[in-house]
């Protein structure tokens, strides 16, 4: 077997085991980084170049550890880091560019297929033996595939990246009418699975964002028809699903008021631990070492601040934060540019969408602390990046190899 077709069978493994097993994924990304590191040292060619920010990246990945000097819980901090850590897959991914840039497309239908598994399991479950109970229980209050993803919460946020690739899908397939309708019907599927999965902010960012997609879409092509049809589908599915009470529970004004009421408290306190340690704040992962949430039964340790923005500065201080805006703010940047490329525009725009849907929930949940949404962020970024090099030396923004008319489509 040649060396690309194993490395292509790699990152197809790769691109099915990210939204479906922690594992899988950690085992598959730790082998990548060991045998880029032995090419490395064997002195093989690795083109890192697709990625302009490198100074950038490099101070993503160190500015946790300046938060380190004042954590009053060393150990809980580096465990916390090892699981940020996987961020290295970043780098080693955009060193295969060439082998993403051209299988780019079959890499996204098999991330769209795989959790389109884990949506189907979702569905089933409530029929299996899986009933929607109250108070809150980790295992019931949220329907979700339990034989499949490590928690719930990543299965929302997962299945949310995955509509957008499936309308992706939809709108590209434009010669064969019953590959698209498939593609239309999968994407409800996961719209169901995603409404059982009983999350607020992923729901409503989903909504939100899908349908400002196909609008965009529709108007670039001249056809409104399709953005309006995919809007109906969301509607008529969100009126139709049975027992929308227990379903559709946490969506009760005194629920919602709940939950707002004790993040502004989380909020809050995360404000005054920044005050202690503005510089280099408290201490990536010693967020629950002094605060804690209200509940009936008394109080709960949190290990996050429900906030990517209050979590950064609580932990890790004005350091953290300017780092982790100005690296998010420079890749915005790329795909609002990479955008003027008419040929791959809606492609750009799936991604750039999945881009903004990761920080659009991370308002509310605090998603760079979480290992499996990472994997698959910066794997979708990497394929980003294959195909789109910034180079600060051409007007253009583009790398010569990767202009529109020598791009893979």
């Amino acid at each position: 077997m040649k060396r690309d077709d194993f490395s292509l069978i790699f990152f197809i493994t790769l691109a099915f085991s990210l939204p479906i097993s922690i594992s899988a994924s950690q085992i598959l990304t730790a082998i990548l980084v060991f045998y880029t590191a032995f090419k490395i040292l064997k002195r093989e060619k690795v083109d890192f170049s697709c990625f302009p920010h490198v100074m950038l990246l490099l101070l993503f990945i160190i500015f946790p550890l300046f938060s380190f000097v004042n954590a009053e819980n060393l150990t809980k901090a580096l465990i916390w880091y090892k699981r940020y850590l996987y961020i290295i897959i970043f780098p080693i991914l955009i060193a295969y560019s060439s082998i993403l840039r051209k299988q780019k497309i079959l890499l996204l239908k098999t991330f769209f297929v795989a959790t389109t598994l884990s949506s189907l399991v979702a569905i089933l479950q409530p029929f299996v033996g899986l009933h929607f109970d109250k108070p809150f229980n980790i295992h019931t209050y949220y329907v979700f595939s339990s034989g499949f993803l490590s928690h719930p919460l990543t299965y929302g946020e997962t299945v949310s990246f995955n509509i957008l690739i499936g309308l992706y899908l939809t709108f590209k397939e434009s010669e064969n009418k019953k590959k698209r309708i498939l593609y239309l019907i999968l994407v409800l599927v996961n719209f169901l699975g995603l409404i059982f999965s009983r999350e607020k902010m992923p729901l409503i960012a989903t909504i939100l964002v899908s349908a400002i997609y196909s609008f965009i879409y529709s108007y670039q092509s001249k056809n409104l028809k399709k953005a309006i049809t995919i809007v109906i589908l969301f509607i008529i599915i969100l009126v139709l699903i049975p027992n929308k009470k227990k379903i559709l529970w946490r969506f009760q004004k005194t629920k919602i008021e709940f939950s707002v009421n004790t993040r502004a408290k989380i909020w809050n306190k995360s404000i005054d631990e920044f005050k202690k340690h503005p510089i280099s704040g408290i201490g990536l992962g010693n967020f629950f070492i002094t605060v804690e949430k209200w509940n009936k039964e008394g109080t709960v340790k949190l290990y996050h601040a429900h906030s990517n923005l209050f979590e950064i500065l609580a932990t890790t201080g004005l350091i953290g934060f300017l780092i982790f805006s100005l690296f998010h703010l420079a890749i915005f940047r790329d795909f609002l540019l990479s955008l003027k490329i008419k040929q791959e525009f809606l492609f750009f725009l799936t991604l750039l969408s999945i881009f903004l849907l990761y920080h659009i929930e991370g308002l509310t949940e605090c998603t760079f602390k979480d290992t499996e949404l990472n994997l698959q962020i910066f794997f979708f970024l990497s394929i980003f990046y294959s195909a789109y090099c910034p180079n600060i030396k051409h007007k253009d923004k583009t790398c010569k190899d990767n202009q529109p008319s020598q791009m893979n489509h």
